[in-house]
């Protein structure tokens, strides 16, 4: 019990520290450690107490709100307005797909448009936890190579959608990065809970790294489907889901409605303003 109440006063101490960062700094090594030494504690409290923490948690997550707010900046996308929501983090337990901290906006259109945005620093050291609990062997999360590469990962987004389903990616979409140092990639997927094939991808994301942020976005798309991947499938449906997601990344570009697409995800990549 004395153990205890020592790692809360000290887990309350450091929710209760003042934020010394300016809204709109870039994020700094100090303020994302802090951030995430922050939360990680809330979460190892959470997870190890003996009595009730509702109280605990909200005064921990609206600390970790603002402190991401602040890491994060203000920022402006064309078509999504407002204040955001902070993505629950889940202090108690984790979901499937851990979530990618951020702050998530819908279209002020009414469309199912979305945005999430988080930064840099704090998707290296989410890519860095994914690593350690698969054991795989990846480029070192800091490297532009692995965090370019997670911008068209299907892991990515499913973490930054954050509604416990995988995302299944079916093809590139190529789009321009519309200035230097930014780097801006966009797929064509479908989210679900158990196998998605043989249904045609039905949704657009692009994931754009700029000024230090990354911006995430997914808006509905309606995609003509490929018979001749769907009979491909069905020949071999053991394997289908792989067969069938590499069917529509060879046959796509060839397709009627390519270019529609491109444009579609084009218009969205551009709603992200260049530096």
């Amino acid at each position: 019990m004395f153990v205890r109440a020592i790692f809360l006063a000290g887990t309350c101490a450091l929710l209760a520290a003042p934020l010394h960062a300016r809204a709109g700094d870039l994020p700094t090594e100090t303020t994302t450690k802090s951030y995430l030494v922050t939360r990680d504690k809330a979460i190892a409290y959470v997870n190890n107490a003996s009595s009730d923490t509702d109280a605990f948690q909200k005064s921990a997550v609206k600390k970790l709100d603002g402190m991401l707010r602040t890491l994060i900046g203000p920022m402006e996308v064309t078509g999504f307005t407002g204040a955001g929501e902070f993505i629950d983090p889940y202090l108690e337990d984790w979901p499937t797909y851990r979530p990618v901290d951020g702050l998530v906006y819908t279209a002020a259109d009414g469309s199912q448009s979305r945005l999430v945005v988080t930064t840099r620093p704090i998707l290296e050291a989410w890519l860095l936890k994914q690593t350690e609990e698969t054991g795989g062997q990846a480029e070192p999360p800091a490297a532009p190579e692995a965090v370019e590469a997670a911008l068209a990962d299907g892991g990515t987004y499913a973490g930054a959608l954050n509604n416990d389903a995988a995302v299944y990616t079916f093809a590139p979409l190529p789009i321009a990065n519309a200035s230097p140092g930014r780097v801006a990639k966009a797929i064509l997927f479908e989210q679900g809970q158990d196998d998605v094939t043989p249904n045609p991808p039905d949704q657009i994301g692009v994931a754009i790294l700029q000024g230090g942020r990354v911006y995430i976005l997914t808006q509905p798309a309606s995609v003509t489907p490929i018979p001749a991947c769907k009979a491909l499938y069905e020949r071999n449906p053991s394997n289908g889901e792989t067969t069938f997601e590499q069917c529509y990344a060879r046959l796509l570009p060839k397709q009627a409605d390519f270019a529609r697409l491109v444009k579609q995800a084009q218009a969205l990549a551009d709603r992200v303003r260049a530096n």
